[in-house]
């Protein structure tokens, strides 16, 4: 049995997570509930190019009663069509489940109106759970961590403003050991964008570490650019990566309540121009 409840000022926080979601992963997702350590949920997309991660610790929700460890395949579009609702802050959020029904029932309510919705409880297409910990355990030389949101997007932005179609490949480097640097070039166009980013007062870099004197991968900006919704959310952000290796970054968010966690595969340079 499943019986936890979240205010409508936190609706806000899942809303964002279910998008995130819904636009890298497609089809029936295993949700796990447990009694002492919350809301797990973990996935690959389906070209193994990117996997993503969350937890809602137990504390985040209004009440959480679970009576043992379930686990629900829920549709992410379901989902999404659910919480796309404009959700006032004084409302409360209901989420149930019994094995009776076989039912995840959701419900709207905020002393003037109720709104229930009942969704089909599914075997996930996938089931990735097992993989967290190896994910998490990947060995990458560099970290940087940021203060507060908004800080990917902006960077992103700064050299997005001259991607195309065919400009869509993101060279991330970290150069002198105290340099974040984001690098964009299309070879059919010859256009180019850099930004740099270093730590110092009124950066939002708070540390930056690095076994290496220069550190560089190749990624597909879009892949990175589904991540904004959750950046300009978050109270903090690490990214870590080596050379021609997986970019993890990973958001914490309602005073560390909830943990996104998003791994990136590179591509393969050989098969682009050296940055």
């Amino acid at each position: 049995m499943i019986d936890i409840s979240i205010s409508g000022e936190k609706a806000k926080y899942f809303k964002t997570i279910i998008d995130v979601l819904q636009s890298v992963v497609v089809g029936p997702r295993k949700f796990s509930f447990n009694p002492d350590n919350g809301l797990i949920m973990a996935s690959m997309e389906e070209s193994a190019a990117v996997f993503v991660m969350f937890r809602i610790n137990k504390p985040f929700f209004s009440s959480y009663n679970v009576e043992s460890e379930t686990s629900l395949g829920l549709s992410l579009d379901d989902l999404k069509k659910v919480f796309s609702r404009s959700i006032k802050d004084n409302a409360t959020i209901n989420m149930k489940y019994t094995s009776d029904s076989n039912k995840f029932e959701i419900t709207f309510e905020d002393g003037l109106s109720k709104v229930e919705y009942k969704l089909n409880v599914h075997v996930p297409e996938v089931d990735n759970s097992d993989t967290i910990s190896k994910v998490k355990a990947i060995p990458l030389d560099s970290e940087i961590t940021f203060e507060g949101g908004g800080n990917l997007k902006n960077i992103l932005s700064d050299v997005g403003i001259v991607a195309q179609k065919d400009l869509r490949h993101l060279a991330v480097k970290i150069e002198n050991r105290n340099e974040l640097v984001f690098e964009l070039k299309g070879d059919a166009t010859g256009i180019y964008a850099k930004s740099v980013l270093k730590k110092g007062d009124g950066s939002p870099i708070h540390e930056i570490k690095s076994d290496s004197e220069r550190v560089e991968s190749l990624y597909d900006m879009e892949n990175l650019e589904k991540l904004f919704k959750i950046d300009a959310m978050a109270d903090k952000s690490v990214m870590e990566l080596s050379s021609d290796n997986p970019l993890r970054i990973t958001f914490s968010l309602a005073d560390d309540n909830i943990e996104f966690v998003y791994l990136v595969a590179p591509l393969d340079t050989e098969e682009e121009e050296d940055f």
